[in-house]
């Protein structure tokens, strides 16, 4: 009996924990776009193009932090008598591995269908939406 109360209480759990997720507030860059492109504030229509596009939003704020301490290996040639040993990382390497981290784990591409009928497409670029 113990058994089967521990393992609904993890269910409810479980449950309690997905319907809370789901509520979350979209993404403020997701109703700013959404926004920009004439779905009126408080609509369901704004709240669905938002729910488009808050798992690209959240995903390059993922990126960002995960990515974030590739970014942060500054410099750190050591020198020898006034000369560079050459050890360490210079900026535009670490630069270059920032970008290449942001653009792993991309979610796909989205397409938005706009108030006036048009078709438009986001994808998440390095860390922001861009819609074209």
């Amino acid at each position: 009996m113990q058994y089967g109360r521990g393992l609904s209480v993890v269910i409810a759990a479980t449950l309690l924990a997905c319907t809370a997720a789901r509520s979350e507030a979209p993404a403020p860059e997701a109703v700013a776009i959404c926004s920009s492109y004439g779905f009126a504030a408080g609509s369901p229509e704004l709240s669905a193009c938002a729910a488009k596009l808050d798992p690209l939003a959240r995903a390059g704020e993922t990126n960002r932090t995960r990515c974030e301490g590739i970014r942060q290996q500054a410099p750190a040639t050591t020198t020898t008598g006034g000369f560079p040993t050459g050890t360490g990382t210079s900026v535009g390497q670490s630069d270059a591995a920032y970008r290449l981290c942001l653009s792993e784990r991309v979610p796909p591409p989205v397409q938005l269908q706009l108030p006036g009928g048009r078709t438009v497409t986001c994808q998440l670029v390095e860390t922001h939406i861009q819609c074209y």
